[in-house]
């Protein structure tokens, strides 16, 4: 059959299995999951699909063939975890989703202290089996021993099993973890790539740039005790933006890390949403996250982004038409309705726009802002809920909270659509001392167009090193 010796250049790790009669060992199983797929990630000739999207067959029986169209990929690697006091069994098969034919099937086990390099063992094997050449570098990769404190690798594996829940409560308990870890072994630099990237997602989440402090501590403590962690530089390009509006620092951030690990998802992702768009080079961003949505098909946020980025091009029909698609996957996921808002404004379709921001209020657990909007809305159309939302969002502490942006840049926004300069460019002001989130995109948001030919619009792009 030619499809059984057609090459392998995609793979998709699926959740091991936990053999341990103990529920509680889910985190170990899936942790270790992790692992794998970063060390096979850090092939450049192998695609290799994003955690986030590989989680959603867990514990769910569908045809391999099934898998293997819904993710892309040619092969899957299925396995088993077993744990007994400090022993580990890893075992791992590596099975073509086209025809569902086994190409390769072994055991290894060791202790957990050596984890990390009995993981290196699956991947080596792996790639030699689907005839890779890799490059000395790579190969150097997975012979490098690397023994582990059990205790701290555990805490580790806990914290990663809490961060990719990717919610603020989540990230806490992460946080926990992940300092327990490096408590019990202080040269750690896994546990501290954990902490810089929670830091760095919580910043973002909670709107609260002072975290970006604490990303930028942990991830520089995680590369000086190990230079070769893509997710450290990965957390440290996005500290570089949002703490120090430094572009060009960033850029080498991101192209180390994706140097590191052609697979990482979230490199491609940010590179392309916090850096190309915002700078302008929409092409490269765009490729760069359709290049994420590849590794990761089945993430909500990057396929919004992906919108977000033809979005900001002023390519509308491709944003529209990119959001429906995210609407299809989950109609509640919030960060794409507000996208739409963004959209329907710029489109000037305000029944469309009023509705967005009915669902978000309502999706966001707050129906009783909901009923005030549509009842502004009623009494003066667009206009009067700009000014409602220009006045409610320009306090200090205000307690909006909406993706991409925050109350301040919130404000700027409603105040140029009002053709309000004065007041849009007070706001913008805000932003930049709040350091808010949003207003990395102020070179190239379409919102803000009215304000671009102002001295103090322009002098502020400057300050923030966009011109």
């Amino acid at each position: 059959d030619q499809s059984d010796s057609a090459p392998i250049r995609s793979v998709a790790v699926l959740p091991l299995q936990n053999l341990s009669s103990d529920p509680e060992e889910e985190y170990f199983a899936d942790g270790m999951t992790d692992e794998l797929i970063t060390e096979l990630a850090q092939v450049s000739q192998l695609k290799v699909v994003s955690k986030t999207s590989i989680m959603q067959y867990k514990g769910v029986r569908r045809p391999l063939t099934q898998i293997g169209q819904e993710l892309g990929v040619d092969a899957v690697v299925e396995g088993s975890i077993l744990r007994s006091g400090n022993r580990v069994r890893i075992t791992a098969q590596l099975i073509r989703t086209a025809t569902d034919h086994h190409i390769w099937a072994k055991a290894y086990e060791g202790d957990l202290k050596n984890v990390l390099s009995l993981q290196a063992l699956v991947a080596e094997a792996i790639t030699d089996e689907v005839k890779l050449g890799l490059t000395p570098a790579e190969r150097n990769r997975f012979r490098v021993s690397r023994p582990v404190d059990p205790e701290a690798y555990e805490a580790y594996l806990r914290g990663r099993y809490f961060w990719n829940r990717r919610d603020v409560a989540g990230f806490q308990k992460a946080i926990e973890y992940f300092n327990q870890a490096i408590k019990k072994d202080p040269n750690f630099a896994l546990a501290y790539s954990g902490l810089a990237d929670c830091d760095a997602l919580m910043a973002l989440e909670t709107l609260r740039p002072g975290l970006m402090a604490g990303a930028k501590a942990a991830a520089l403590k995680a590369l000086e005790l190990d230079d070769g962690l893509a997710e450290a530089h990965t957390s440290l390009a996005a500290v570089r933006i949002f703490l120090d509006w430094d572009w060009t620092g960033s850029e080498l951030e991101f192209k180390r890390a994706l140097d590191l690990n052609p697979n990482y998802a979230p490199a491609h992702h940010w590179y392309g949403n916090i850096l190309l768009g915002p700078l302008g080079r929409h092409e490269e961003a765009i490729a760069e996250l359709n290049r994420a949505r590849e590794l990761d098909p089945l993430s909500l946020i990057i396929n919004a982004d992906v919108g977000y980025a033809y979005y900001l091009a002023r390519q509308y029909d491709s944003a529209f038409t990119q959001y429906q698609k995210v609407l299809a996957m989950d109609r509640n996921f919030v960060p794409v309705h507000h996208d739409l808002l963004k959209y329907y404004a710029q489109k000037k379709m305000y029944d469309a726009w009023l509705q967005e921001e009915v669902a978000d209020f309502e999706l966001t657990g707050n129906p009783e802002r909901a009923q005030i909007l549509k009842r502004t809305y009623a009494e003066g159309g667009f206009p009067a809920v700009m000014l409602e939302m220009a006045e409610s969002h320009g306090a200090p502490g205000s307690s909006a909270r909406v993706p991409q942006q925050g109350s301040f840049c919130t404000a700027a926004d409603a105040y140029a659509a009002l053709q309000a300069k004065r007041q849009a460019l007070a706001a913008l002001q805000q932003c930049y001392v709040e350091r808010e989130p949003g207003l990395i995109y102020l070179k190239v948001d379409p919102a803000w167009d009215s304000l671009r030919s102002e001295p103090a619009f322009q002098n502020l792009e400057h300050r923030i090193g966009l011109q």
